[in-house]
């Protein structure tokens, strides 16, 4: 009886290595892949462009205070195009109907908002003035110093 001869199993091996290596790093590759967002953002010539995973910046709307003793509006609201309106204190009425007053600490509303350019306003709009403008966004935070109370000093 002839035996048969030995069959080379190495190249099957190395084979099955190659493969199992390569799936593993096609799995490897799938599950750390970031998903996407993509998200619209207002620019100036009032078109949409898009823009994937933004960062969001923060905007700062700041009363300054007038007088001494300080005075400030309270409630008081703003709204910043159409990323909404935000009030303080948080539980205001919206419109909001607020009066100028030594004792409103709530002097500071912000917004989270990707670059871009946003109409704002401020109310109630009889104690600031200028009551509205445009906020540009590109790079950093951005604080706007709201003057006012516009109010008599006198008690």
């Amino acid at each position: 009886m002839t035996a048969a001869p030995a069959r080379s199993f190495n190249r099957i091996a190395i084979a099955i290595v190659i493969a199992a290596v390569v799936i593993a790093a096609a799995i490897f590759a799938a599950s750390s892949t970031s998903q996407t967002t993509t998200t619209l953002s207002p620019n100036p010539g009032g078109s949409s462009t898009i823009s994937a995973n933004p960062r969001l910046y923060e905007v700062i709307f700041r009363q300054m205070g007038s007088c001494s003793p300080t005075f400030f509006v309270g409630p008081w609201s703003v709204t910043l195009g159409s990323q909404g309106t935000i009030a303080e204190p948080s539980n205001a009425i919206l419109p909001v109907q607020g009066t100028a007053s030594s004792l409103n600490p709530n002097d500071t509303i912000t917004f989270s908002v990707p670059e871009g350019t946003y109409p704002y306003s401020v109310g109630p709009a009889v104690y600031f003035q200028p009551s509205s403008g445009v906020v540009s966004v590109f790079g950093s935070d951005v604080t706007v110093i709201l003057d006012g109370p516009v109010t008599s000093c006198t008690l």
